[in-house]
């Protein structure tokens, strides 16, 4: 299968790249206070959602008050791994010179920690997007044709959901790179050190807080409490898994080969950035609640421009794919969940 390189004379893939990067740094000296007062708020949001979910689940007498305890809980968790979490740790940021934004010092509500998720999310996955056998996001399930059948992809939908359900621990997993200690790119005593134990640490203290601390704090809703969390942090996880595969696992979504990559220009980063990922449209709450991971692409490309600015930015991406015949992938999040199962069943065989 041919790249979408060939399609564009190298002339005009540096043209395009010029034009990125002019549209980078527009947006980066355009940065100021408007930015900080709405993180700020977000996670004062984030706060009073987590307030009122405990203290339903703490107090709460009936199940309604224990349902609406859950989604308030969950609901806060799910903000702050994706519109705070995820979006300091790309430094969106770390230009305010305000602490509490700094992206190498955030430790975001789950069980993975920051250092490994950086390396392996901000190094190896977005420098190596849509690149089978080098980004983890798309090594594992097969949802397109052109990624090699194997035997193991028979099992890939109930894989699936259960990933979804689990999704913390499975990142936790991933961010380890289990594959550098089996190729001999990290001594066991590095890998100890720098990844698994802190790890150990981190997962520890979660799970102690969520289901022995603050269960044991409610007394005598000690099972009201414990309940409740595992309901909050399942809810979150399958939203969060949902929010990744939309992106990634859907149609139109472009996986690369190592070898195609030989020889191309550096501007194909560009290309790869835009064709192996996917927009789905959501209106402000849900831009919101999933991180404005509905500008996949835009993301891919300006990882360290404050999120809450690609839907602005996401027009003149599109203007620009258009002149350059460069697919623009982009549907409903309905969609696009509906399609994710579909392709996973699909492609589950040859």
């Amino acid at each position: 299968m041919k790249t979408e390189t060939l399609i564009i004379p190298e002339g005009k893939l540096k043209e395009l790249g010029r034009e990125l990067r002019k549209l980078e740094a527009r947006e980066k000296s355009a940065l100021g206070d408007n930015e900080i007062r709405y993180i700020k708020k977000i996670q004062r949001t984030v706060l009073i959602l987590e307030i009122i979910g405990r203290g339903l689940l703490f107090f709460g007498f009936n199940p309604t008050a224990w349902l609406i305890g859950v989604i308030f809980l969950a609901i806060s968790k799910i903000i702050e791994n994706t519109e705070i979490g995820h979006n300091l740790m790309h430094g969106q940021y770390d230009w305010s010179n305000n602490y509490d934004l700094k992206g190498a010092d955030y430790e975001f509500d789950v069980v993975a920690t920051a250092d490994n998720w950086r390396s392996s999310h901000n190094d190896q996955h977005h420098q190596n997007t849509g690149i089978q056998g080098l980004d983890n996001d798309v090594s594992v399930l097969r949802f397109s044709e052109q990624q090699v059948w194997h035997w193991h992809h028979a099992f890939q939908l109930p894989f699936a959901l259960t990933s979804a359900l689990f999704s913390q621990w499975g990142v936790a997993v991933q961010d380890l790179r289990l594959r550098d200690l089996s190729q001999g790119k990290i001594t066991p005593r590095t890998f100890w050190d720098e990844r698994f134990k802190p790890l150990l640490k981190k997962s520890f203290g979660r799970t102690l807080k969520d289901y022995a601390i603050f269960p044991l704090l409610a007394g005598p809703y000690f099972l009201n409490v414990l309940l409740g969390n595992l309901a909050a942090n399942g809810l979150r996880n399958i939203w969060v898994w949902l929010v990744i595969a939309a992106g990634h696992c859907v149609s139109g979504v472009r996986i690369y080969q190592q070898n195609e990559l030989e020889g191309l220009p550096e501007e194909h980063w560009y290309i790869r950035q835009i064709t192996s990922s996917a927009n789905f449209s959501a209106g402000p709450v849900l831009r919101i609640l999933t991180g404005h991971l509905g500008y996949h692409i835009e993301h891919h490309l300006f990882p360290d421009i404050p999120a809450r600015r690609y839907p602005e930015l996401a027009l003149e991406i599109k203007h620009l794919c258009e002149v350059n015949q460069i697919p623009y992938n982009s549907r409903s999040l309905g969609y696009r969940i509906w399609e994710l199962f579909y392709r996973l069943a699909r492609f589950s065989f040859p």
